[in-house]
């Protein structure tokens, strides 16, 4: 009844006991606020500016504009903004940006404009063909990788 496995699941269970008593004395535990950006969840440990790169439509130097438009520090953390400087930056994406669903709705309404008057491109986006060149050996590679959910172009 010694066995390793024995022991250490005592060891397990302590634990959770004093973690468990742990919390129970110092109340809920702070989690710290998740921020949405373009129904983008911006994660809290990593910085602002790189954070904000992850929004559909947003690159890290256009993000980092923003952050500075909107006086956040390149060294700051997502946990430590204030959310009135969150509200500030995404009043500002609202203002000057397309981004998010609005950017992939236009995208897909431009590729849809290019099937509809029949244009090169368009046929190409609607077999699946690569739109600029590459068409020996790397053509069938990319009417694998194509992804046509997003460019869906059956009406």
């Amino acid at each position: 009844s010694d066995s390793p496995t024995c022991h250490r699941g005592a060891a397990v269970s302590r634990f959770k006991r004093q973690l468990h008593s742990a919390r129970s004395l110092s109340g809920p535990a702070a989690v710290p606020m998740a921020y949405v950006i373009a129904r983008t969840s911006l994660a809290p440990g990593a910085n602002f500016h790189v954070a904000l790169a992850r929004v559909f439509g947003l690159g890290k130097p256009t993000a980092l504009q923003i952050a500075e438009a909107c006086g956040i520090s390149k060294d700051m953390k997502v946990k430590d903004v204030k959310e009135s400087y969150i509200q500030k930056v995404t009043q500002h994406i609202e203002d000057n940006y397309v981004v998010g669903d609005q950017l992939k709705r236009s995208i897909r309404e431009n590729i849809l404009q290019l099937v509809a008057i029949k244009a090169d491109r368009g046929i190409r986006h609607q077999h699946g063909l690569s739109l600029r060149g590459r068409t020996h050996s790397n053509n069938s590679t990319a009417k694998k990788l194509r992804h046509m959910d997003m460019y869906d172009t059956s009406r």
